[in-house]
């Protein structure tokens, strides 16, 4: 019963911010297919960013091109997976949080895109003057910068356990020296009663002999 209440707050708290998302990515998609794509191109930063309506039928970034019913399922799986694994409130971290919100969202955009259309909207070119980097849109961002924000934490999660494990393994080997310490400090401490008993018999036999 605790788990469910859990869970339902997850979900009424990441939602709306994910419905949020996913309508102003496909509103952005709305004014470049209204706007954007009788005049097909705009400078907005000349030969460092502008806008050009492209149509992509693959997967972000214009990769798996002409494979869009393989991606509507196969993504599809993905975010139902991460939107499981979101509200199961297992996550501690509000930065994996983050990220799999923006992953969720960003996937959730294209997906509505695609599985509409057949294809998804990319209006974003970046750096057209210096390098040939394919078209992308606020989806895309979503998604990179949500998957770079949890493979960083990721990796950093690693690191600070691998940390903590070296900061524990001296202590242990401390604690193991003070067990196999305590042994001999025990045989010698009786070998010294030991030797104090035989030095009180031998007084008490000295003792008796004089008298």
């Amino acid at each position: 019963m605790q788990k469910n209440k859990s869970r339902l707050k997850a979900l009424l708290t990441y939602l709306p911010i994910i419905i949020v998302l996913v309508a102003i990515d496909l509103i952005i998609k709305y004014f470049a297919k209204t706007y954007l794509r009788p005049i097909d191109t705009i400078p907005f930063i000349d030969g460092i960013l502008h806008f050009t309506y492209v149509h992509n039928p693959g997967a972000a970034f214009g990769i798996l091109r002409g494979s869009s019913q393989f991606l509507i399922y196969f993504t599809g799986v993905i975010l139902l997976g991460l939107i499981i694994y979101l509200v199961s409130a297992k996550i501690k971290s509000k930065i994996e949080i983050v990220s799999l919100i923006l992953i969720i969202s960003g996937g959730l955009g294209n997906l509505v895109d695609r599985a509409l259309n057949g294809h998804v909207v990319d209006y974003i070119q970046a750096l057209p003057a210096f390098i040939d980097f394919p078209v992308f849109n606020f989806a895309d961002c979503l998604v990179t910068v949500g998957s770079f924000l949890l493979i960083g934490f990721l990796l950093y999660d690693i690191f600070k356990e691998f940390k903590n494990s070296k900061k524990e393994l001296p202590h242990a080997e401390s604690a193991v020296s003070e067990e196999n310490a305590l042994p001999a400090e025990t045989g010698e401490i009786s070998e010294k009663a030991d030797e104090s008993e035989e030095s009180e018999s031998v007084s008490e036999k000295t003792s008796d002999e004089t008298a």
